[in-house]
């Protein structure tokens, strides 16, 4: 493996550019101070495909127009900060396709961006593709002074989205904290996901769920009200009344998920529980769609055991149409039958040969690992 200190040795693998920043595989490139992406140093363009090790922080545009990072098929930044488009406009950083960035801090600025048609003005960032991934422990801070709609130039052409930060197609984006000032955005696409690991507030709106992305809260998530079909939110608890069309996942790692509001389920809808953290629901929870409930990893059930499941404190109306692990393979199952009046769910025997289902119990058979083993002792096979 190629290790490389010095910033003019940098400049002189040169790959595609003749003064590109180009960190090729297998090379370590080791920058002691701030590193700078711009038409000044680097010709507007850095690509890691190697690793950047960098003490203090990466700058991708500073009073530059234009400039192009990218961190693609394996490679991988680590630094403190990093800070895209600085006094700049038109600087994209992408990182995709296995790139890895890992830094305590980010910073996306949107200072020049106007006119309704200039998106290519726009800063932004994007992480796609399978293995991408954008590991932030501190705060992500989208910034403009600006909002669309506001006069831009002396033409009072409304300004654009200032800085947009993008997750999709298997990409993963995990911050300490995040923060958006202004127009900004961040868009979860199609195979994205944003994990905050903390409390969040999203009623500014500037976070967009698109189909097939996930949204992951660690800690309480307020300001939505709905789960659109195809979308996922996951979340410890849920501040304020939420109706769910797509998948909403409540997991708390204290065992005390909480909805402080109504629940509504729809009929495409689908709730995810597990047996270890079961839910409050402070308001009127209506059922309907789907449960599923997940058997958390090493823990085993025997018959007879009781879960609760749900502590409805505001009345309960409906019922779920199905309610299914989402892997099994056979000799334990579930009694749903009281699952309205108490919220607690018990663990039976199989009802092969019993006909239970005619006494209004919902139950939903797993399997044992082993043929011959008592359902007593058996551990029931992990969910998801």
């Amino acid at each position: 493996m190629k290790r490389i200190r010095s910033h003019l040795m940098v400049l002189s693998l040169i790959g595609h550019s003749a003064f590109a920043l180009y960190v090729p595989e297998g090379a370590v490139v080791d920058e002691s101070g701030y590193l700078v992406i711009s038409e000044k140093y680097n010709d507007n363009e850095l690509l890691v495909k190697g690793k950047l090790n960098v003490g203090t922080g990466l700058v991708v545009g500073d009073s530059s127009d234009y400039t192009i990072g990218e961190v693609s098929d394996s490679g991988v930044v680590e630094t403190p900060a990093v800070f895209v488009g600085s006094s700049s406009f038109g600087s994209e950083f992408c990182i995709k396709d296995g790139g890895v960035v890992s830094t305590s801090t980010f910073w996306i600025y949107g200072e020049k961006t106007y006119g309704i048609p200039y998106s290519f003005l726009r800063n932004s960032v994007t992480v796609s593709g399978t293995g991408a991934k954008l590991n932030i422990s501190g705060q992500l801070d989208i910034w403009s002074p600006y909002a669309p709609g506001q006069p831009g130039d002396s033409f009072h052409i409304p300004r654009e989205i200032p800085a947009l930060l993008s997750v999709l197609n298997g990409g993963e984006v995990s911050v300490g904290s995040l923060s958006i000032i202004n127009g900004n955005w961040l868009n979860i696409g199609s195979g994205g996901k944003l994990t905050i690991h903390s409390d969040y507030d999203a009623s500014d709106g500037h976070v967009n769920l698109l189909a097939d992305g996930t949204l992951a809260i660690d800690g309480e998530l307020s300001g939505i009200s709905m789960v659109e079909a195809g979308r996922r939110i996951e979340a410890a608890s849920i501040l304020g009344n939420i109706n769910v069309d797509g998948v909403l996942n409540i997991t708390d790692a204290d065992g005390a998920g909480a909805i402080q509001g109504d629940l509504v389920i729809s009929e495409e809808g689908t709730l995810e529980l597990s047996t270890h953290s079961g839910i409050t629901v402070s308001g009127q929870a209506t059922l309907g769609g789907k449960l599923r409930v997940k058997v958390d990893e090493g823990e085993v059930l025997s018959v007879g055991d009781q879960i609760q499941l749900f502590n409805f404190e505001g009345g309960v109306s409906g019922n779920f149409e199905s309610v299914a692990p989402l892997s099994g393979e056979g000799a334990l199952a579930w009694d749903f039958s009281q699952l309205n009046s108490t919220g607690v769910l018990h663990v039976i025997p199989e009802p092969a040969t019993l006909a239970l289902v005619g006494m209004g119990g919902l139950m939903l058979a797993f399997h044992r690992r082993k043929s011959g083993q008592s359902a007593e002792n058996d551990p029931i096979t992990k969910i998801f």
